[in-house]
């Protein structure tokens, strides 16, 4: 995971080199863009003024017909539009990288640090959005929390690990519509709760005490290494002394939801990062 998160970071990086260069000339085609239209309205109320001295009639024409084969009022209102689009893009990309770089983050000194729980989720979401977008609507109700001590790397590990699979076991139904995963936090005294819900198939119920085994897994075969789940096991119970469950719902689908304690216990400070 080290290394996943050094490549994510490297990435991102080189991404944003360039993407600089293009946000910076994408506004300044933009500003020469309006200048550029100023210019065509201050010509136009010349021409208008030309068409009633007859000898600059024919003149004026010409100009009518160049316009209209230039299709100038297309033009008009299709560049700014298309301006509008790119910085868009250019704004989504600028989340992705900048999301990539909060997943990759890494502590060098391999001690806790403090992490905004619904932001790590908002990261994650971000970098997942391409397992999720067409396959299920979000719904997020992610409570104000507390700033949380623990291993921020980890952490995002576990967060995007449940989206990807709530997203393959709504997938997994080749349903004609899109499904639904809900992602809920709050906060106790002593801990705070991250839940991650799916309308999928659920998870028979002889086989669900057995998810965090490690190479246990629901999926057909060569679809899952059966680790994700047991990784994030450790990472949330061993690593940082919090718990974590699975659940079937009455209507169909499956909850996990996880705790970490707001209290760090002392040894968890001098716990190395796992490699």
């Amino acid at each position: 995971m080290v290394m996943i998160g050094q490549l994510a970071a490297g990435v991102a990086h080189e991404i944003n080199n360039p993407l600089n260069f293009i946000t910076l000339n994408a506004h300044t085609i933009l500003e020469d863009f309006n200048d550029l239209r100023q210019l065509v309205d201050h010509h136009r109320r010349i021409i208008e003024k030309g068409e009633h001295i007859p000898a600059l009639a024919e003149t004026v024409a010409q100009l009518r017909e160049e316009e209209k084969a230039c299709d100038i009022d297309d033009l008009l209102n299709s560049i700014p539009k298309a301006l509008e689009r790119l910085q868009n893009g250019i704004g989504r990309i600028s989340t992705i990288t900048n999301s990539m770089r909060n997943y990759s983050f890494k502590n060098e000194k391999e001690q806790l640090s403090g992490q905004d729980l619904n932001k790590a989720i908002l990261d994650a979401l971000d970098i997942a959005k391409h397992e999720c977008s067409e396959i299920a609507t979000l719904i997020l109700q992610l409570d104000e929390l507390p700033p949380l001590l623990c291993n921020p790397s980890q952490i995002n590990q576990v967060i995007l690990n449940l989206i990807i699979n709530a997203s393959h076991a709504i997938q997994s139904q080749n349903r004609t519509s899109p499904g639904k995963i809900e992602i809920i936090t709050w906060a106790s005294d002593e801990s705070i709760f991250c839940s991650v819900s799916d309308d999928g198939p659920g998870i028979a119920k002889t086989v669900i005490n057995r998810v965090f085994e490690p190479f246990f897994t629901t999926k057909d075969p060569g679809k899952g290494t059966g680790l994700g789940l047991s990784i994030s096991y450790d990472i949330i119970v061993n690593k940082h002394k919090g718990s974590f469950s699975a659940t079937n719902l009455a209507e169909g689908g499956t909850t996990f939801t996880f705790s970490l304690p707001l209290q760090i216990a002392p040894q968890l400070l001098l716990q190395p990062e796992a490699g």
